[in-house]
């Protein structure tokens, strides 16, 4: 019994994949950006498999992709003390302070509401005061909804072990973008201790970009890159990549056709699996290729048709969801992403679940010490409603507690 992992090491970021074929048998599926070799590393239970690393020799024609680093020392964050003010930074483009806030989870699974200050320049603080020692959790929203990256992890006393599982990366910036256009997001790294902070993005173009420190410690990074298309930013810390690093990045231009690209008439939730999904694309006369395809839930990516509504001025878009859970529709013309590209789509109503949607995180999933509590988190945000069942096998029986 054990996990299994695969990595690919190489000239470029390859994008890689599994999907279960049957019991027991899972298939591999990596692209390769550049020629050169590779390293294929399988394990299992935390152990390389038979022959394993493997190594690749690619051949081929370059993409041409475009690869740039930076790297900054970070420090170990000043301890919080109950009853003394507790604060986070942070920059968050696009995000109205009249649809924002900010919650806290004491130890006890005690929720409260938290100022959150609008400092101008798109910097906010979240701020409180903290009653007692432990690990809190601090929810940031927006429009009812958590910001990419939250909940992170506040402890208030002394800190436990760091390392690259305690950092995070929050925001838009590691989503999507414009061409040409400032694009950002948060490093969390109190959490982790003292380090290398290292960020690359790897793409059809150079990027440009460099960290800004927060007060608090923490920092966000700022980038720009001028051709439009699909880039992989990687957030490293101490040489190890952080939870959901590299994360896939996809860049709409800022000009050209694929600018006039406009969504209409998309319901983004509540659709039931097995009925026809439609939606329409106005593309105002732009001129070029227009494509759709749709990521499911487990990983297959299924072609859209697409219907002239009126020539040349829009075109609707139908497919016919199989799975429950969250789809992602991309949306090209002669190969950029239109504005917001891909759209995210939940499929099934309240009624129905996607247990894939649900991500567990924290401590407790890693290690433990008898006789001490340890915690995680599971979020269920776009799991739809169920019954959840967490069950702990091991050498002695253990107490379990949820809030």
């Amino acid at each position: 019994y054990g996990g299994l992992s695969v990595s690919v090491q190489g000239p470029s970021k390859a994008e890689l994949t599994c999907k279960e074929v049957k019991a027991g048998l899972i298939k591999v599926i990596y692209k390769p950006t550049e020629p050169g070799v590779y390293v294929v590393a399988v394990k299992f239970a935390d152990n390389h498999v038979r022959d394993s690393p493997f190594t690749v020799h690619c051949t081929g024609k370059g993409a041409g992709r475009k690869q740039e680093e930076i790297h900054k020392k970070t420090e170990q964050a000043g301890l919080a003390l109950p009853g003394k003010e507790a604060s986070v930074f942070m920059k968050l483009p696009n995000v109205s302070p009249m649809d924002s806030g900010a919650r806290v989870m004491d130890p006890k699974g005690v929720t409260e509401d938290i100022e959150m200050r609008d400092l101008g320049q798109q910097y906010f603080q979240i701020r409180f005061f903290p009653k007692m020692e432990g690990i809190h959790h601090l929810s940031v929203m927006h429009k009812d909804s958590h910001i990419y990256g939250s909940p992170f992890q506040y402890t208030v006393g002394p800190f436990a072990e760091g390392g690259a599982h305690k950092v995070r990366a929050s925001g838009l910036g590691v989503v999507r973008g414009e061409t040409n256009y400032p694009q950002s997001f948060n490093v969390y790294t109190r959490e982790a201790g003292a380090g290398n902070l290292s960020v690359s993005i790897e793409g059809p173009s150079k990027a440009t970009m460099a960290f800004h420190d927060h007060k608090d410690g923490n920092c966000h990074v700022e980038y720009k890159v001028a051709q439009p298309g699909e880039y992989f930013i990687a957030v490293k810390f101490n040489d190890q990549h952080i939870p959901d690093s590299p994360f896939k990045v996809f860049i709409a231009p800022a000009t050209g056709e694929a600018r006039k690209l406009e969504l209409a008439q998309f319901h983004d939730q509540g659709i039931p699996a097995g009925k026809a999904f439609t939606f329409t694309v106005l593309t105002h006369r732009a001129q070029g290729h227009l494509e759709a395809k749709v990521v499911t839930p487990t990983n297959e990516i299924e072609t859209i048709d697409i219907v002239p509504i009126e020539d040349g001025e829009s075109y609707a878009m139908r497919f016919l969801p199989k799975e429950t859970g969250n789809h992602y529709i991309h949306v090209t013309l002669d190969g950029a992403p239109m504005r917001d590209s891909p759209f995210r789509l939940r499929v099934g109503g309240r009624d129905q679940s996607d247990p894939t949607a649900i991500t567990a995180s924290g401590d407790g999933l890693r290690k433990a010490t008898t006789g001490q509590k340890c915690e995680f988190i599971i979020s269920t945000a776009n799991a739809g409603a169920g019954q959840l069942t967490i069950q702990l096998d091991g050498p002695s029986k253990a107490t379990l507690d949820a809030y």
